[in-house]
């Protein structure tokens, strides 16, 4: 295996098991470097994750910028010593490939730029950290890059000779910060329900909204088996209180107040007061345990 040599040095890999958390996103900062948009997926105290669309996976993405706010650095004494950590951090979880300092001038605080190759036996990441002082706190801006596969030196040298000048130097002169405050203020968004329980629920929405009789039903009809396992909780947080709720006793199907009964039935229609008939119906069952046993489309007239 051979390694790109970036001014002087020839690349080794050291194992480390990098884990991130996933998240989806509702209302979301977004970054654009490199022509790139990053969007927020991941916060936690003040490191703060971003990803391209398409890459929302944590455990799967292959571009991440992640800002890490440094509230007790103030100064560039305080930013030297956190550049030395990171530095050694990386050093002990894979190989430095170049560092550089730019030193304060009238206009401008220190900058301290580290580049590395991190990795685990599943893949290989380049990381480029600049360490800057913005809005008076000390922030590490941090570009990474994966590359999938047990064996992939060679890839990652030849993705390292093609792009990485071009990303330090995209790097370094990116002016693209959000304000530090509101950066401080993100927070990881809650999980995005799947598309197939979004429908459900608009369409019942649509339904227990309108004034009029309605019918509303998704098409094609999601595969509702995917409910099975789920406890009444989830099921009303995914779909709110059911229509119906019934249980049977003595061999007659007796109905109970809402969620108190062991089958229920969410309607995707709307009747004029006293009409009968009927329409497209969600029916779930439940155990005595509370989880759901089977679910179902039906129709009834």
């Amino acid at each position: 295996m051979e390694f790109y040599r970036w001014p002087g040095r020839t690349l080794w890999v050291w194992l480390v098991v990098i884990t991130t958390a996933a998240a989806a996103q509702n209302d979301i900062m977004t970054l654009n470097f490199n022509k790139t948009d990053f969007s927020h997926r991941w916060s936690k105290g003040n490191q703060h994750e971003f990803t391209p669309s398409g890459q929302e996976e944590l455990v799967s993405w292959t571009e991440m910028m992640t800002l890490v706010v440094y509230p007790e650095v103030i100064d560039g004494d305080d930013l030297s010593v956190v550049a030395n950590n990171v530095l050694g951090f990386y050093k002990q979880r894979g190989k430095i490939v170049r560092t550089d300092s730019k030193r304060r001038t009238f206009r401008k605080p220190a900058e301290h730029l580290i580049v590395a190759i991190l990795g685990d036996p599943g893949f290989l990441e380049a990381a480029f950290a600049r360490l800057i002082i913005a809005d008076e706190l000390g922030i590490a801006i941090v570009y990474s890059y994966r590359i999938y596969g047990s064996d992939v030196g060679d890839a990652m040298s030849a993705w390292l000779k093609e792009k990485g000048p071009g990303v330090e130097s995209a790097l370094m002169e990116w002016d693209g910060l959000p304000p530090v405050t509101a950066i401080r203020l993100l927070q990881t968004p809650p999980p995005k329900s799947p598309a197939w329980i979004e429908s459900i629920r608009n369409h019942l929405s649509r339904v227990r909204s309108s004034e009029k009789p309605l019918s509303s039903e998704p098409e094609p009809l999601p595969d509702v088996a995917k409910i099975v396992g789920q406890s009444m909780n989830e099921v009303v947080s995914a779909f709110g209180n059911p229509d119906i709720t019934t249980t049977t006793k003595h061999g007659f199907t007796v109905e109970l107040p809402s969620n108190q009964g062991l089958d229920w039935v969410y309607n995707f229609y709307k009747l004029q007061p006293n009409a009968r008939g009927g329409g497209l119906e969600l029916m779930i069952n439940f155990n005595s345990s509370g989880r759901c046993t089977a679910a179902n489309w039906r129709r009834t007239q």
